[in-house]
């Protein structure tokens, strides 16, 4: 298992490794991501008939150097967590013969409390309870958690304990959350992170920015902002591998310095925002946007040790760039 970011870099690398082969290997490779992709649910459900599983079986001839180039030709199971999975990523793997399942838990819990059962994967869910945790959902949306392996409670903190827990037992989890009829759970967002723009639209950031970041492989963070704001804008930050690799691609010198790349980069990730907002409501899309010339790292001032963006501290420091797209949107209306 390992965070949506690991997941991502593999297919980045096997994307860009793609882009560089003989084109008639590449329409190979792309028709058997498609037969891949499109009997997934019922190769897993285990439900293919004859003709089906003659396609499936010609496909992995293809995919199956694919799985092996990634070190993965032997996975079976195969799980990620810790950061929203954006559904894309989840599809691509499935396409790809590997049942890629979200699971979802905290340390008050003991680790996973919810999680896919065995060859059962369905994109953009967690699963469902372990044995022995119960979950509800509570009026404002909120995911409340119950287990045998609940946190006794904070060391030393009674107070932040009762606010956690309450007096029935339930984990107040602070995230969003709704359940398919199928019993999934879909993880929206965290409740602190809620987006409610002026107009009044609740909207859920982590989806908005696993859409933008399903745009264009170059595309590592992306961390949208419209809180208390008439519309939505977002700060980029670009995968430095898959940039160098496409700069390769497209003749531009890849050893150069990164700002001479700007011009080229920023028409790429132009062309990439305005894919994401066909995906997008009309007030959850993008206003404006901004490259960041920066790296993040794990454990930094961005990001956390498991790859989650630290939004306030992000939103902080980029403050004034922030107020400065909002100007430049507003004079573009």
């Amino acid at each position: 298992g390992a965070v949506p970011a690991v997941w991502q870099r593999l297919r980045t690398g096997l994307e860009g490794a793609l882009a560089e082969a003989d084109p008639a290997l590449r329409a190979l490779v792309d028709e058997a991501l498609a037969t891949g992709g499109r009997l997934a649910s019922r190769r897993w459900e285990g439900s293919l008939d004859a003709t089906e599983r003659t396609e499936l079986e010609q496909a992995d001839g293809i995919l199956a150097h694919l799985r092996h180039r990634v070190g993965l030709d032997r996975a079976r199971v195969c799980i990620t967590g810790a950061a929203p999975a954006p559904e894309g990523l989840q599809e691509y793997f499935h396409a790809l013969g590997l049942p890629l399942s979200d699971a979802w838990g905290m340390s008050e819990l003991s680790g996973i409390a919810l999680i896919a059962p065995p060859g059962r994967p369905r994109p953009g869910t967690v699963g469902r309870p372990v044995p022995g945790a119960r979950i509800s959902i509570a009026a404002d949306g909120e995911l409340l958690v119950r287990a045998p392996f609940l946190m006794r409670g904070y060391r030393g903190e009674p107070e932040l304990t009762a606010q956690a827990v309450d007096a029935e037992g339930w984990l107040h989890t602070g995230d969003l959350a709704t359940v398919d009829p199928s019993g999934d759970v879909r993880i929206v967002d965290r409740k602190k992170d809620l987006i409610i723009s002026t107009g009044g639209k609740n909207m859920a950031p982590a989806r908005i920015e696993g859409v933008i970041k399903e745009a264009s492989p170059l595309i590592a963070h992306a961390v949208v902002i419209g809180d208390g704001r008439p519309f939505n804008i977002a700060l980029l930050v670009a995968d430095r591998e898959a940039v160098e690799a496409w700069a390769r691609r497209s003749g531009i010198d890849s050893t150069a310095p990164w700002d001479t790349h700007a011009p080229e980069l920023a028409a790429v990730l132009d062309e990439a925002l305005v894919r994401a907002n066909t995906r997008l409501s009309r007030p959850e899309r993008i206003r404006a946007h901004t490259l960041l010339a920066e790296v993040w790292i794990p454990g930094g001032p961005d990001l956390t040790v498991t790859l989650k963006t630290r939004r306030a501290a992000v939103m902080s420091r980029h403050a004034e760039t922030i107020e400065a797209l909002y100007r430049r949107a507003g004079e573009e209306r």
